[in-house]
């Protein structure tokens, strides 16, 4: 079977084929920019300790619309409509190639997104933040040389090998994920702790996706295995981005709501998770500065409460001054 390997990208696609195949690039870059909206709009629900989880989850889901929408270009430019059956040309390559260059970039951000949510600080989190980054790239990477950047010429042993590579570092960042999650265990509530589980665990399950669809496409060929790979591919990436980002951002609401509910955080507005209250709006009942962040001599606010009064603040008026100061003010 492996001896009638050829690349996804070289299949004719029947009609039917090739319309599912655009409909489901077009259906998940459409769920990615809805997505893309929520993340914009939600990124100031979670407090400022986690907001590195919402820029991530922005990132990634900005960038896997925009290359949905080059995917769905490039389908339309990549196929030639002979005879009812839309035959390759030399751009359908980039229909399949343009989910690695995605990837490169998405997957890793939300390996950020995930780690930014646990109890790592200081330099353990810094560090296993750029783990996770390196791994996933390197992960994406090794797959995208063994399929596309050597010219294998249908050579699956040569998309067994960047395969392995790529199992690697998979690996490899599997196992720093689930070490940051479980390394939280001790300091976070038991509901924060459960939730963040869950993401753990759709995150690995979801992953774990594209390096099966990867090996099991040197076993198989034809245009319904190439339409295969685009329908897993948008269906695991909508998994991914969508449905594990939001988790994960709840996770991050959730723990904001806590750290305001223990003092040890402030947020604006009240915190919901599927309409039940987590929080108040918390807000400093003091504001201490230290000496060391005086930048000039502390004077005594003016008696006057009034606009007048603020206005002689922002002028920079003395308290022996502010007669003087107000007259020239109610002045016509």
């Amino acid at each position: 079977m492996i001896a009638e390997y050829s690349d996804p990208w070289m299949a004719t696609l029947s009609e039917s084929q090739y319309q599912l195949v655009s409909f489901f690039l077009s259906a998940a870059g459409l769920a990615l920019f809805s997505a893309f909206i929520r993340a914009w709009l939600t990124r100031n629900e979670v407090g400022p300790r986690y907001r590195t989880t919402a820029i991530s989850r922005l990132g990634a889901v900005g960038i896997a619309f925009l290359n949905y929408a080059g995917m769905v270009a490039q389908s339309r430019l990549g196929y030639d409509l002979v005879d009812g059956e839309y035959v390759p040309n030399g751009a359908a390559i980039d229909a399949f190639a343009l989910h690695y260059l995605g990837w490169s970039v998405a997957v890793p951000l939300v390996g950020v997104a995930l780690v930014a949510v646990c109890a790592l600080v200081g330099a353990g989190s810094r560090l296993t933040t750029f783990l996770v980054c390196i791994t996933t790239f390197l992960a994406v990477l090794s797959a995208y040389i063994g399929a596309f950047a050597i010219d294998n010429v249908n050579n699956p042993e040569i998309v067994q090998l960047w395969g392995l590579v790529s199992l690697v570092f998979f690996f490899a960042a599997n196992a720093i994920v689930i070490w940051a999650v479980l390394q939280s265990k001790k300091s976070l509530t038991t509901a924060a702790y459960r939730l963040l589980r869950q993401a753990l665990i759709l995150l690995i399950a979801t992953w774990s996706i594209y390096p099966i669809v990867y090996f099991l496409q040197i076993c198989t060929t034809g245009g319904g295995w190439a339409t295969g790979i685009q329908v897993v591919y948008c269906l695991t990436d909508v998994a991914v981005l969508v449905i594990v980002g939001e988790l994960i951002h709840r996770v991050a609401k959730l723990r904001t709501a806590e750290d305001v509910r223990a003092g040890i955080d402030v947020h604006p507005e009240a915190i919901w998770i599927s309409s039940i209250k987590m929080s108040d709006a918390g807000r400093p009942a003091e504001v201490y500065l230290d000496q060391s962040a005086i930048v000039h001599d502390r004077r005594p606010k003016p008696p006057i409460a009034s606009a007048v009064a603020t206005d002689a603040d922002e002028y920079g008026a003395e308290p022996e001054d502010e007669a003087e100061f107000i007259a020239d003010v109610e002045r016509p």
